[in-house]
């Protein structure tokens, strides 16, 4: 009964990403040599991930405020001089494939995009694994107070014209993150172009030199798809793309200090703090 009620397209989607993420850790399982360190990321990523999902869902501003929030990011966009949202969409509205492409960008383009490049990175470049992984949690705690503090609607949701295109046409996303576990006002920051921008700096940093244009397609086919889509504004692209840019600075910063040291230099600085804090007065 419930397979006649809901479109093929939908059970295609949801098999396709899970037959990409039980194939990636059956492959890693086969392939390395340390599984336990294959089983421990694993289960790591996805309990941060299930974490993040959590806070997220649970962290849901009101409808009113969200709207608001939202009608002065338009403004802000249109004292900027880049309110380009309902012009992006149009674009792209006459033409089907477009819409598919976009919406397929949006859905497909994401997660199964970020576990293969965490896969490949496991594997060719440990180093720039472990970096990418830091950056992925440090920026999603960071996004994790902006929304809690500054929830904003997406422009579907607003009105002015902007039309739903996930959710009118690609149902398989209706399945992958119901509604009623997202948190629907939670478009700032924007972390579908800031995770794949750390997706494409990683695939920029480990690829050969002749290759390293891949890099660059993730974040710039997303920006244009999450607004598009109208899931996003451009100024949701800029602040993720600043997040996830400071996640990974973060990350780097932790990566240069041992272990071992990181709780005297924690107190060190928290210290120097402290004293230009008393300068002041």
């Amino acid at each position: 009964m419930l397979g006649e009620m809901l479109e093929p397209a939908l059970f295609r989607g949801r098999f396709a990403l899970i037959t990409v993420l039980i194939g990636l850790v059956l492959v890693c399982l086969r392939t390395s040599r340390d599984r336990w360190t294959v089983v421990r990321e694993f289960v790591f990523v996805l309990g941060g991930y299930l974490a993040y999902s959590f806070v997220r869902s649970t962290t849901q501003g009101g409808r009113d405020v969200a709207l608001a929030n939202a009608r002065a990011v338009e403004r802000a966009e249109q004292a900027l001089g880049v309110f380009r949202e309902p012009r992006w969409q149009d674009l792209v509205l006459d033409h089907r494939w477009l819409v598919r492409l976009i919406n397929y960008e949006y859905i497909y383009g994401h997660w199964p995009l970020i576990a293969v490049v965490a896969a490949a990175l496991f594997f060719r470049a440990r180093q720039q694994y472990f970096l990418m992984r830091s950056a992925f949690f440090a920026s999603g705690a960071v996004s994790l107070v902006i929304l809690a503090l500054f929830p904003v609607a997406p422009p579907r949701l607003v009105g002015g014209g902007i039309v739903d295109t996930i959710n009118t046409n690609a149902h398989a996303y209706t399945l992958l993150q119901p509604r009623a576990i997202t948190n629907q006002f939670a478009a700032m920051p924007s972390l579908h172009f800031g995770w794949d921008l750390l997706a494409g700096i990683a695939i920029f940093r480990a690829a050969p030199r002749g290759l390293r244009w891949l890099g660059v397609l993730p974040p710039v086919l997303m920006a244009f798809s999450i607004v598009a889509t109208g899931n996003h504004y451009i100024l949701d692209v800029i602040a993720g793309g600043v997040v996830a840019r400071f996640g990974l600075a973060v990350a780097t910063a932790a990566a240069r200090v041992p272990l071992e040291q990181a709780s005297s230099v924690a107190r060190r600085q928290a210290a120097q703090a402290r004293q230009a804090f008393l300068s002041l007065f």
